[in-house]
């Protein structure tokens, strides 16, 4: 990753997943950006942000939440990089930022780049666990021939999951204030490893879709699925979204990449392989059994009672759809082919959902002897 002029970025989600694996990268490029802006709500982690100065940036920490709307726009305003690896559905908060850059637009004349983290629960069906989807979508504005049957983001309905949020972030490539690029990943899951926002404990290092599935069946003492569990979900590992980001991180600025304008090209899935959830949640219940957690290692699916508990009444349908798709601009554009448990790499992502299977029934057993 290179850039020829300092660089300032404003920053959110630094404290994320996803977020803590961009800083990282961003900290130990050769060329490193000048300054890093990042709005983060706890006083503590703030002070863990601003001391990775030490790594050639000057690290500054904002203390508000995403819900400072006034402040959003200000730091946006002043930056010319915004990276926005937070919320992907809060409305709100994204034209907040938008505003800012819009603003600086018109005080300077110069176009921003925005870079945003959305994910392909975007493309997700009503499935509700029944079967496997037929529809697979591509990132490219059009079906390529390799695969001529798939389908593009431009077809999903306005009110798709995430695509409020993605359609504001369209339509200020669209009125040209800046040039915007959208990451979508699939299920992301892995260790990210020896990455210094994560060493430090400034960022997150847990993922959510397998760890919440497992502590799912965890609190209720058998592994579950969505009605069959027949549907299936692509997925990719932290270090590979890390990857695509640090290839379409120079080419933004350079104006070398697609963005969103005029054809809807911005788009770049991050994906590696695909997942059933029955087979996840199989690994689930044997581990659970394994450790005593559970009784038997069968998977029992949940009543539509039991998922609305926990995901509410419209989210209950999301861990039963199918969400399928080829990173095919991510492939071409930027060179990235995401390989991490696939293939001969599969064992691997076994490991991890037994081994986040075995950390949320640690954590759920350190809970209990704590009440």
């Amino acid at each position: 990753m290179t850039s020829h002029h300092p660089v300032n970025i404003f920053m959110l989600g630094a404290t994320g997943y996803v977020g803590g694996s961009f800083l990282s990268t961003l900290l130990a490029s050769p060329e490193p950006p000048h300054k890093i802006t990042a709005l983060i709500r706890s006083n503590d982690k703030l002070k863990i942000f601003e001391n990775l100065s030490e790594h050639k940036t000057n690290c500054i920490g904002v203390q508000g939440s995403y819900e400072d709307h006034h402040l959003l726009e200000d730091l946006s305003a002043e930056h010319p990089v915004v990276i926005s690896a937070a919320d992907a559905d809060d409305v709100g908060m994204i034209k907040a930022v938008l505003k800012g850059m819009k603003k600086r637009h018109e005080n300077t004349g110069k176009v921003g780049v925005l870079i945003h983290v959305s994910g392909t629960g975007t493309i997700i069906d009503d499935a509700r666990g029944e079967y496997e989807g037929k529809d697979i979508y591509t990132d490219l504005p059009e079906p390529s021939s390799a695969h001529p049957d798939t389908k593009t983001i431009q077809s999903l309905p306005d009110d798709a999951f995430h695509r409020p949020v993605d359609l504001l972030v369209e339509e200020a490539d669209k009125e040209g204030y800046c040039r915007t690029y959208i990451i979508l990943p699939g299920t992301i899951w892995g260790d990210p490893d020896n990455m210094v926002a994560f060493e430090k404990g400034l960022s997150n290092p847990h993922s959510q879709q397998i760890p919440g599935a497992a502590a799912f069946g965890i609190d209720r003492g058998q592994a579950g699925v969505t009605g069959k569990g027949l549907n299936r979900w692509v997925h990719v590992h932290i270090l590979e979204v890390a990857s695509l980001f640090e290839k379409l991180y120079p080419l933004a600025l350079a104006d070398k990449a697609p963005h969103g304008a005029p054809t809807n090209s911005g788009y770049y899935f991050a994906t590696s392989g695909e997942y059933s959830i029955g087979e996840a949640m199989k690994l689930i219940g044997e581990e659970m059994f394994k450790q005593g957690w559970a009784s038997t290692a069968e998977v029992k699916p949940f009543s539509v009672e039991e998922l609305e508990k926990r995901y509410g009444k419209d989210g209950w349908r999301y861990p039963g759809s199918n969400s399928r798709c080829f990173a095919e601009n991510s492939e071409k554009i930027l060179g990235w082919k995401g390989v991490r448990g696939v293939g001969e790499k599969s064992g691997e992502w076994d490991e991890y959902v037994r081994s986040e299977t075995r950390r949320k029934g640690q954590e759920a057993k350190e809970k209990k002897s704590q009440q």
